[in-house]
């Protein structure tokens, strides 16, 4: 969680805060029978009314550590048989969003917000559990899994989120996360010619403090 200070500008409006909350993740990929992965968000953002501070619209730029991931069921490989395998990576996201905000009253703010992101996944890791077809011995790792064949560590795309605030300083939303780069760089393709693809997919639930 970062720490952060308020400050103001003469004819703006500033907010900082801290944020913390889920990621739900269901990423665009080339397997089957997959399932979700719930993982973590957290870090803090910076919000300013550009125009003045009775604009409704403003810009927010954040800092956060981000769990994105993924979970296959039965996936058969050589000489054995995963009842699950989980791929996850921790990335340090970069979001800047344009939003709109309504006041219901003086309590009350509803709000839009949408824009790019950049990330950088710090580390990652696939777990797999299941056992040998062969010996019916039980199985379990966790590998790295950057590198030559592995995942890209970069990530680009847009997301979008809702929300509320109440009392000028608590807020909950709910985003949703739409990755643009396949970020598997196996050379490998199917049958048919098509290249392995995954792109992060992911909805976001986050409970925020402005000061």
């Amino acid at each position: 969680m970062l720490c952060l200070f308020s400050l103001s500008a003469k004819g703006q409006d500033w907010k900082f805060a801290v944020e913390g909350g889920i990621t739900i993740n269901h990423p665009k990929h080339s397997f089957t029978n997959d399932g979700t992965w719930i993982g973590w968000r957290t870090g803090g953002w910076a919000k300013v009314h550009p125009m003045s501070s009775a604009s409704q619209f403003y810009t927010t730029a954040g800092l956060l550590l981000s769990g994105k991931g993924s979970k296959i069921m039965s996936f058969m490989g050589e000489n054995q048989y995963y009842t699950s395998l989980i791929t996850y990576h921790n990335y340090l996201e970069v979001p800047v969003r344009m939003g709109y905000d309504f006041a219901v009253n003086d309590k009350v703010k509803i709000f839009a917000e949408g824009g790019p992101y950049v990330a950088y996944a710090l580390c990652g890791k696939q777990k797999y559990q299941g056992k040998n077809a062969e010996t019916d011995k039980q199985l379990g790792s966790a590998t790295d899994i950057f590198g030559e064949k592995g995942f890209k560590r970069f990530d680009f795309g847009i997301g979008f989120a809702l929300g509320v605030e109440l009392a000028k300083h608590y807020q909950l939303k709910v985003g949703y996360d739409l990755g643009l780069i396949n970020t598997t760089g196996t050379p490998e393709k199917y049958a048919t010619g098509d290249k392995l693809t995954y792109k992060n997919r992911n909805i976001t639930i986050g409970v925020a403090y402005a000061f």
